[in-house]
């Protein structure tokens, strides 16, 4: 990949932005389809069990120690270089290090999922421990050889190419909707769980064929494995890694706790209006996510106008989606008929109210941490990440359980842990860029 100046830098994300909102809105179209489809076979406390699986089995994805994150960062270092032979062994090392810690998780949940009491875990005694064993067993699976697969998703992200990383996500919902249109399915979740498995490991592997039939320079290869480029990735992975798992903790916690202390119902109500507001929070993803990289670059060659000037272009977008969401909270319960049909969901207005902050702190903070994520300083977000990731359950447990707030307790918990990194991610942005102004 050449050098991009600041010019080229600006037209090629603006271009991935523009692919990206292209083939987000395929994957986002495809995603509203999903869930209406997924609740209509399931049932309302079947597709809220199903949603808490999924959380359960993302916390999969933090056992990369970093991995992904760290290859993103040192491969785009290499490219903006152009050191092929550096880029290559990166490449291969990031595959052989992920494959080598798939290897193991997989013996270790074959061993410990027979021993555990599912039912508990769930809260529910309407599907037999042995169904919710064998679902946990073939997700898991599926999951850890999907982390293993899709790390092509960073690769495309160190050269640049974050449009391509939709890919998947359409290849998913597509087949899964096909396959719920086609197949004969009533209230069987472990049916839904090999049907979600294979599309996922399908379109992952497609993507993969895709990508590096057009790099084939780039193929992982066993000759350009290196140990010591391992230590490398790890070494940034590390910070990653603890940011990661606190941060998936915090987020996949909240259904956990949902169908702990309220019921499986109120984790559909919950998800379902995240779902629509994720609209904002997807939006402004596409645009942010180009960035990440592009700051990793612009900040190896002291770039810092170009930084400045794409940091307040990403706060004008704030102003946008922000306006966006107040309209949001306004309309919610019209576009959730609409979507759902009337009366399926009803989040209420302080529901949708407080999902619709949670988003703009949501948009505030990703500014920043794909800056900081970008230039590789991560020591404030590592602390941060372990204090959001301790004090998540005891504030949802304090406003939930103790102050009665219902499932409004729960998303002014997840509130309360996301503003430490909103305060104090600009600070620490700023005081870079003073640092180098």
């Amino acid at each position: 990949m050449a050098e991009l100046s600041s010019g080229n830098r600006s037209r090629n994300i603006n271009k991935q932005i523009i692919l990206s909102f292209i083939l987000k809105f395929f994957s986002m179209g495809l995603g509203f389809l999903v869930i209406p489809k997924t609740l209509s076979v399931l049932g309302t406390n079947q597709y809220g069990i199903w949603l808490t699986i999924l959380s359960v089995v993302s916390w999969i994805v933090s056992f990369d120690v970093g991995i992904g994150n760290g290859l993103r960062n040192k491969l785009t270092e290499a490219l903006a270089f152009n050191d092929y032979e550096l880029s290559c062994k990166y490449i291969s090392t990031g595959y052989f290090a992920l494959a080598s810690i798939g290897a193991i998780i997989i013996v270790v949940i074959s061993v410990i999922i027979p021993f555990i009491n599912w039912n508990e875990v769930f809260n529910t005694n309407q599907i037999g421990n042995a169904v919710l064993q064998k679902t946990m067993f073939v997700i898991s699976i599926a999951v850890i050889i999907n982390f293993i697969v899709s790390i092509v998703d960073q690769v495309m992200n160190a050269f640049q190419l974050p449009a391509f990383t939709n890919l998947t996500s359409i290849l998913h919902s597509s087949f899964f909707i096909l396959s719920l249109t086609f197949l004969k399915i009533d209230h069987d979740l472990f049916a839904i769980t090999k049907i979600y498995s294979l599309c996922l490991l399908c379109s992952s592997l497609i993507v993969t064929f895709l990508f590096y039939n057009i790099k084939k320079e780039y193929l992982p290869r066993i000759k350009w494995i290196d140990i010591s480029k391992a230590k490398d990735i790890l070494k940034l992975g590390g910070a990653f890694f603890i940011i990661q798992i606190a941060t998936i903790f915090m987020f996949s916690m909240s259904n956990m706790l949902i169908i702990q202390l309220l019921t499986a119902q109120d984790v559909s109500v919950y998800n379902v209006t995240f779902r629509l507001f994720s609209i904002l929070t997807l939006g402004f993803s596409i645009i942010v996510t180009p960035f990440w990289s592009a700051f990793t670059e612009a900040y190896k060659k002291s770039d810092f106008i170009w930084i400045r000037k794409a940091l307040y272009k990403l706060h004008v977008l704030l102003l946008i989606t922000t306006i966006g969401a107040l309209l949001l909270v306004v309309l919610h319960q019209f576009v959730l008929d609409l979507w759902l049909g009337k009366g399926k969901i009803n989040p209420g207005f302080g529901v949708s109210s407080l999902i619709a902050l949670y988003s703009i702190i949501l948009n505030w903070s990703n500014i920043y941490s794909h800056f900081l994520n970008g230039v590789g300083q991560l020591k404030m977000q590592t602390i941060v990440a372990i204090i959001q990731g301790i004090l998540v359950i005891p504030i949802c447990l304090l406003c939930t359980d103790i102050l009665k707030m219902g499932l409004i307790g729960i998303i002014v918990g997840m509130i309360a842990c996301l503003l430490p990194f909103a305060i104090l991610g600009p600070i620490a942005t700023y005081k870079i860029l003073k640092t180098y102004s």
